[in-house]
């Protein structure tokens, strides 16, 4: 998804965008019923302050899909971070690796680069 809206956004604002993993990533815990400390929320909001510190006052254009394609890419990082700590997966690092990139990372490239030509 980042290299889909890389395309029509500019490659220093991607990066920002790619920063709300960690926003992404708290809000996921909070659904799953895990107890979020305070102190937690602060530093995600203190990182989100930092975002928007660096992307204050950038001229730079980019498509709307491409953002939300960037965004969509950075809540599934999230998601699948969340997933990784709780699914039985294989002990083997490399094999574990594999098998993700390509069940679900190259059924979502597979499908994205269909989509869009």
């Amino acid at each position: 998804m980042l290299a889909f809206g890389m395309r029509t956004v500019e490659t220093g604002t991607a990066p920002v965008m790619v920063a709300t993993v960690p926003l992404f990533a708290t809000v996921i815990e909070t659904i799953a019923r895990r107890k979020v400390a305070k102190g937690e929320w602060l530093a995600v909001g203190l990182g989100l302050v930092g975002i928007a510190l660096l992307n204050h006052g950038d001229p730079s254009s980019g498509s709307t899909a491409g953002s939300l394609a960037i965004l969509y890419g950075a809540l599934l990082w999230a998601a699948g971070s969340f997933l990784a700590g709780r699914l039985k997966l294989p002990s083997d690092l490399l094999v574990s690796t594999a098998l993700q990139k390509i069940s679900l990372v190259g059924a979502m490239a597979t499908v994205v680069a269909w989509v869009s030509g």
